[in-house]
């Protein structure tokens, strides 16, 4: 298939290594830095551009990457999904409530497929998961927690134009870090919630950012199931994501990469402890390659890929909804 990608930086290059391993072509690429879309047009051999229309108006791409700021996720993937053409989308597929709709009509308008990069759901840690979790191994789920403890300091926003302003990145921790949690969590339990109650604040970062380094949530699903999360960027380090699924007959565990499984007698057993190496920060996990592959398969045979803009919006509506509810003070229902 024939490829172009926008936005050359650091997660661009991520899905560029993937493509380069892949056999498929590079047509273009386009990144508003022009020295960065000439560095990656020299290693990966296709042509530089500084403007997504003009680089549509040379060439014909099947699939376009799409790996730049998140503001600017859902005009890009409207201007391909009108020519027809195929996007894969970095999260979050959008960063304000207002475009989720947008970016929804014009994936169901067009002929051309979309995938969000949930990548982490195909970590083998999350497989092996959600597998378990649906042979009913400890009865049925009626319970989850989550934690997401990083660290981001001022420099990391105030080096970018664009993170941590409402303007542009909407809200910080809950889009930016522990979405893919929330995503892992809705996932995991097999359903969006019913309910959504949470708060947001601003912790460490007053006078740095406008948007929250901090978020706690309690979601309430069908089936009387309960998940709590917590996520912040104010801890002094970047620990282990934990995600807890309560089960009848125990729990299972996901620490990092690790799961371990408790029985209801409190008898605790690893159960997985390997991990594929992480393609760019540590922090991406392995499953970059993992997800932009099984795209690739879905469009060779023809079959409608399930991570979609329709699914890759489910845990972002959460998000929002957070932040909703802290500001009305009560919870959010569906």
């Amino acid at each position: 298939m024939k490829i172009s990608l926008i936005g050359c930086g650091g997660i661009g290059k991520v899905h560029a290594q993937v493509i380069a391993e892949s056999g498929h072509t590079f047509l273009s690429c386009c990144d508003e830095k022009p020295a960065q879309a000439e560095a990656f047009a020299q290693a990966y051999g296709c042509t530089p551009y500084a403007c997504l229309r003009d680089m549509l108006d040379a060439e014909t791409p099947d699939v376009i990457h799409i790996c730049t700021p998140h503001y600017t996720h859902v005009p890009l993937a409207v201007y391909a999904l009108k020519r027809n053409i195929h996007v894969v989308l970095e999260k979050p597929a959008a960063s304000f409530a207002s475009d989720i709709d947008v970016l929804l009509d014009a994936a169901d308008r067009s002929a051309a497929q979309t995938a969000v990069c949930f990548q982490n759901r195909y970590n083998a840690s999350s497989q092996y998961a959600k597998q378990f979790l649906a042979d009913k191994q400890l009865g049925s789920i009626i319970g989850a927690r989550a934690f997401v403890s990083w660290s981001r300091r001022g420099g990391y926003y105030t080096d970018s134009d664009w993170r941590g302003s409402l303007n542009t990145e909407g809200t910080s921790v809950l889009i930016n870090q522990s979405i893919h949690t929330l995503d892992l969590v809705q996932y995991l339990i097999g359903q969006e919630p019913r309910v959504v109650e949470g708060s947001t604040a601003n912790r460490t970062l007053k006078g740095v950012i406008n948007t929250e380094d901090t978020a706690e949530a309690c979601l309430t699903f069908d089936g009387n199931v309960t998940a709590i999360f917590h996520a912040t960027v104010a801890y002094r380090s970047d620990a282990a994501i934990t995600v807890e699924i309560l089960c009848e007959d125990g729990t299972l565990a996901i620490d990092g990469d690790d799961i371990i499984v408790t029985n209801k007698d409190g008898q605790t057993k690893p159960a997985l402890t390997r991990a594929a190496d992480a393609l760019g920060k540590s922090y991406w996990g392995s499953g970059h390659k993992a997800i932009i592959t099984d795209f690739y398969q879905h469009l060779e045979a023809g079959k409608k890929f399930p991570l979609d803009a329709r699914e890759g919006c489910k845990a972002l509506r959460t998000c929002f909804d957070i932040v909703e509810s802290g500001k009305r003070r009560h919870a959010v229902e569906r």
